[in-house]
């Protein structure tokens, strides 16, 4: 009788817990923002005619409105962009941020005088992305306070795409900020950022804030400041870079042989020779590549020369980030081409 009853409370709490789950099957645990995008979404899908699509662009639903602003510049951009940039004086935040991206996507310059208006917003999203995507891309200084303002933003993303938006600007009247941007920030947005400025003629104060960078211990990862440095030709950092040749990780040795090729340093060939044979991603490759722009291709077995033409023939679009003297030596002729695979550069 005990052993009946025990079987019974087990196949109780079995139902029970059967029970419980099918329930939480038929709950819909999407936040109610994401559900309402979903319907809306579905709800622009299902109409193909433009002329359809373009009285969705006054409907209720802030959703519908700014999905069917981003369907109708796909379809139909010539007839739909005067009422898209209506939709840039639209209360809803969605529908804002929907249209600004869309116009950065087509880089529609009669937007401008409204793109202008939204540096103003309420709204810090919709300023930022309307300084980012349309008007720093398309080269309007009205951009910059607010591109300048961004470099403190909390998103990572936004801090760098602002810095180097500043760079597309010319915006020398940022420098202290830039500087100060450079010092705090860690990965490859200092790097991304020290190339959109290198031609602001200010590497005698960056060097020494990446040279500091790359002694403390809090700043990660090395590698993106060693590239740095290859950028704004720290000849003061060859000792320095030398020694990170040898270093456990193989990105640092990469970043080491790629900086020591663009400052020019010779005397690091030596050493550069014995990375030939590396195992590590990319090293042997960019060991070659830092010497032929050293001039010593000569240095290099004639097998490791193939290997290395083989690389920029498959990627040429490579190439744009080395010395004249490497596509001359090697004999490639530069076409439009996909960088490779998890490439750091």
């Amino acid at each position: 009788m005990m052993i009946k009853k025990k079987y019974i409370a087990i196949g109780i709490v079995f139902f029970i817990i059967i029970l419980c789950l099918f329930m939480l099957s038929q709950i819909n645990v999407l936040p109610l923002n994401a559900r309402l995008i979903i319907r809306a979404q579905e709800k622009v899908n299902n109409i193909k005619d433009i002329s359809q699509l373009i009285l969705l662009l006054n409907d209720n639903d802030c959703y519908v409105r700014g999905l069917a602003a981003k369907a109708l510049a796909v379809k139909d951009t010539k007839e739909s962009l005067p009422r898209i940039i209506k939709l840039l004086s639209d209360k809803e935040t969605f529908v804002k941020l929907s249209v600004i991206e869309v116009l950065g996507q087509i880089g529609y310059k009669d937007a401008i005088p409204e793109l202008i208006k939204l540096l103003n917003d309420n709204n810090s999203n919709v300023r930022l992305e309307s300084a980012i995507d349309n008007l720093g891309l398309l080269g309007i200084k009205e951009a910059i306070p607010e591109l300048t303002k961004a470099l403190k933003d909390s998103d990572d993303y936004k801090r760098i795409r602002a810095a180097m938006a500043l760079g597309k600007l010319d915006a020398k009247e940022s420098i202290p900020e830039l500087l100060e941007f450079i010092k705090n920030e860690q990965g490859f947005g200092v790097y991304a950022t020290i190339k959109s400025i290198k031609n602001f003629g200010i590497n005698e104060k960056i060097i020494p804030i990446l040279m500091n960078n790359l002694h403390d211990q809090n700043q990660e990862p090395h590698y993106a400041i060693i590239y740095s440095l290859g950028e704004v030709k720290a000849k003061e950092a060859v000792p320095e870079l030398i020694t990170r040749l040898n270093d456990r990780n193989d990105l640092v040795r990469d970043a080491a042989v790629t900086a020591l090729g663009k400052i020019g340093a010779k005397e690091s060939i030596p050493e550069l020779i014995k990375l030939l044979n590396d195992d590590g991603r990319n090293v042997s490759i960019d060991a070659g590549t830092a010497l032929i722009e050293l001039g010593a291709i000569d240095q290099i077995p004639k097998e490791m020369i193939v290997k290395i033409k083989a690389y920029y023939e498959k990627y040429p679009s490579l190439t744009e980030d080395h010395s004249p003297t490497l596509i001359r030596e090697l004999g490639i002729i530069r076409n439009p081409a996909d960088t490779p695979p998890n490439s750091q550069k």
